[in-house]
């Protein structure tokens, strides 16, 4: 037994008192959680791999149920570990394996619902999501007061909210591909809409926290913890874990049902476009201070929301696939004019004004020339009075305008123009 270094986490644990920790202990986690993690991780799969013809549901919901015990016993047990300064570094890893399985890392979940749709009860897939979203929000509160940390409900919420989505995209996709109902009101060929939707959804998780962020004055700076030592220990992985896993299960879960499908999307570059800017700003929360001594953050707004628009305006396909104006390629163009907008206004980021400007003269540029020919139109129909009245009345008004200016002394008028 050796006395553990204070500064061997990287972290400042002043506070903590004195730890004692196993020689393993060096390396992040243990052997023994490992081994076991891992044993478990092999029986999800073991049964996860098998057709569907050797499975059964009771078999499949029996060992969710094991995976459910498991986390619940390994996160009562991290908890002790912490809260009591038993051991931190062990502690953390068993929160990290919390959190690996409740973004479905085996795909076990993934596995039940694709079992369940074809099976005909696709509505114990979204019951199993209710239990996930009840279990993860009773693991994050109990964490957050366990460990005395400030609340920010912003990223708690994103927290949940992505995991339920991770737990419950699969089985909405394949609702929504039963009715057919969304692509036959909104007007488009089945598969597309419901594809997309699973990452709008995607895109929305991160909005409060990037609110959060972008209305406060501060850098993003976290509290110090009693035990572990810095809050964004514990804020940072709840928020990148879950988003890094959430396009994987999009990907393998919901685009791989949909290549069954004859009318569906081949690529999810147009899926994607909502989601990569919504963690392109989310990332921003984290790394403010790096950005600013980097470029800044004007400069890692615009570029971020130049090279989404290029892409969104590079894969425009909507004319082959659906049947109205309304369609995701519409919507993704508006989310990034609109993301230039919100900087041009708020940080005054004089990149996204000069886009703007550029858009919007590129977008106008008939408009002069239409003024002109109907200008134009307008004086060649009209008779010679007519065009000897106007230019009187333009005389006169030329005239008063002369007039006023006159009326200025030199400093004023120089002022006015």
């Amino acid at each position: 037994m050796v006395e553990m270094d204070r500064t061997s986490t990287g972290l400042n644990l002043e506070g903590l008192g004195k730890v004692r920790v196993v020689s393993e202990s060096k390396t992040w986690g243990n052997p023994f959680y490992l081994g076991s993690v891992l044993a478990l991780f092999a029986a999800l799969h073991m049964i996860s791999s098998q057709e569907n013809e050797s499975l059964s549901l009771a078999m499949l919901l029996g060992f969710y149920s094991v995976q459910v015990i498991y986390e619940v016993v390994i996160f009562s047990m991290a908890l002790r570990l912490i809260k009591g300064k038993i051991n931190l570094e062990h502690g953390k890893f068993l929160l990290f394996v919390v959190l690996l399985l409740s973004c479905d890392v085996t795909f076990y979940q993934s596995r039940i619902s694709t079992y369940c749709f074809y099976d005909g009860v696709n509505w114990i897939s979204f019951l199993i999501t209710g239990l996930n979203l009840v279990l993860n929000s009773l693991e994050l509160s109990l964490l957050v007061e366990s460990f005395e940390l400030n609340p920010k409900f912003e990223k708690i919420f994103c927290c949940i909210a992505t995991l339920l989505l991770i737990s419950g995209a699969l089985p909405l996709f394949t609702q929504m591909i039963d009715s057919g109902m969304v692509s036959a009101y909104l007007g488009a060929s089945l598969g597309w809409w419901e594809v997309y939707l699973p990452w709008f959804l995607a895109f929305l998780c991160p909005i409060p926290v990037i609110y959060k962020s972008w209305t406060s004055k501060g850098r993003g700076e976290y509290s110090r913890n009693q035990f572990l030592g810095n809050e964004l220990v514990f804020y940072a992985p709840i928020l990148l874990i879950p988003t890094l896993f959430l396009p994987l299960h999009l990907i393998l879960d919901v685009h791989s049902e949909s290549a069954l499908i004859p009318t569906a999307p081949e690529s999810l570059i147009y899926c994607m476009i909502p989601f990569a800017l919504s963690c392109a700003f989310l990332l921003q929360t984290f790394l403010k201070v790096f950005l600013e001594e980097l470029c800044s953050i004007n400069a890692y707004d615009f570029a971020c929301c130049l090279g989404l628009f290029l892409l969104a305006f590079t894969f425009d396909d909507s004319a082959n696939y659906f049947g109205t104006e309304f369609h995701p390629y519409l919507i993704n163009k508006a989310l990034i004019l609109a993301m230039f907008l919100v900087t041009a206004l708020t940080r005054k980021n004089l990149y996204s004004i000069c886009f703007l400007a550029a858009a919007s003269a590129y977008g106008l540029r008939e408009v002069p020339i239409h003024i002109y020919r109907t200008m134009t139109g307008v004086w060649s129909s009209l008779g010679i009075t007519a065009k000897a009245i106007l230019l009187s009345l333009l005389s006169f008004g030329l005239l008063g305008v002369g007039y006023y200016r006159s009326n200025f002394s030199q400093k004023r008028f120089a002022d006015f123009w």
